[in-house]
């Protein structure tokens, strides 16, 4: 039997993932596997994991990350359950990520350092979440990688004949640590090297200290939006399959489901190497790959140029986009769980 538990309080995140999961499981109509949710009343969660624990009958027990107190007890309740398979998902690297937190919390930092080196295997959600763990914490045996899906919704690429303006738009919200300050600039950047009206749309959450920032840069300014949320997954993807160009130009993303999510529009990406996903993205077919600490512009300016002026580039960009992804949706995804976790 399978055991997968997590988080399923919220659509974003490694809550989401579980969720996903889940669905794509009973799409498949997959019998030996069971998601255990995380989010309740915390006196039965108990309970049911202690049950889960105590059958120590051979089952796998695999838990994704976030809840990082419930994986430090399953590290060591696996020390002493020792007939059953462990495996934790890694869905992301808190002492790196705690840069960004205005108040992050300490034992969090001890936690992870324990079990990322001691839990039983690891399943990383990208080549980049497992070489950051390698590196930070000389983890090197039983960590394999599987990639998040994205939502798959069948929508026709739109192909655009001519380009008098370029529409940007970036789903990371206004948070630092997504790049949006840099998404700014880059836009500003466009637009006075090429001589085009450029707009930018930003959605998703924000941090409070964040919007205070951008509110300063783009007050009085038409050509910066803030969009705020879309909860509806195929109206989000209808709205993003209108523009031109995504950005997903964080500093640390150990994944970002929007980079799929817009190529599968047909939306070509400009993605940093710090994003795990930037693996779906090559240079000159399907967007750009850029290391946002090193001389980048030009780069971008080069790649703009050519999409705004020729209509064959333009199109075949956002033709691949789309056809770059398929295969990569949440039903291939637990196709790859399962295999690893049976064998």
């Amino acid at each position: 039997m399978i055991y997968m538990i997590g988080w399923t309080h919220s659509e974003n995140g490694p809550a989401g993932v579980v969720k996903e999961l889940k669905k794509a499981s009973e799409f498949l109509q997959i019998e030996d596997i069971e998601f255990v949710s995380l989010s309740g009343n915390k006196k039965d969660i108990l309970k049911r994991v202690a049950a889960i624990f105590k059958q120590n009958d051979g089952s796998c027990i695999c838990i994704h990350s976030g809840p990082y107190l419930m994986c430090f007890l399953f590290c060591l309740l696996s020390k002493i359950y020792k007939k059953n398979k462990y495996y934790l998902v890694v869905h992301g690297i808190y002492i790196i990520e705690s840069i960004y937190i205005s108040k992050p919390v300490w034992y969090i930092k001890y936690c992870e350092k324990y079990i990322y080196r001691h839990y039983q295997n690891l399943i990383c959600v990208s080549e980049l979440c497992k070489k950051q763990v390698e590196e930070i914490y000389g983890r090197k045996e039983k960590i394999y990688v599987i990639n998040n899906g994205f939502t798959f919704h069948k929508l026709q690429v739109i192909h655009k004949k001519e380009l008098f303006d370029l529409k940007l738009f970036s789903l990371g919200g206004i948070k630092e640590r997504k790049g949006f300050l840099e998404a700014i600039e880059l836009k500003d950047y466009i637009s006075k090297s090429l001589n085009i009206p450029v707009t930018l749309f930003f959605y998703g959450n924000c941090n409070d200290n964040d919007y205070e920032k951008f509110e300063k840069i783009v007050s009085n300014r038409d050509d910066i939006s803030y969009c705020g949320v879309v909860r509806n997954k195929e109206e989000l993807l209808t709205i993003i399959s209108q523009y031109d160009i995504h950005l997903s130009l964080s500093h640390e993303d150990t994944f970002n489901v929007a980079i799929p999510e817009a190529l599968s529009v047909g939306v070509p990406t400009i993605s940093t190497v710090m994003c795990g996903a930037s693996i779906f993205v090559e240079d000159n077919k399907n967007g750009l790959v850029i290391d946002i600490k090193g001389n980048y512009k030009d780069k971008v300016i080069n790649y703009i140029k050519c999409y705004v002026a020729d209509e064959k580039f333009r199109t075949n960009n956002r033709l691949y986009a789309a056809k770059s992804i398929e295969g990569k949706d949440w039903y291939s995804v637990m196709k790859k769980y399962y295999t690893l976790l049976t064998s």
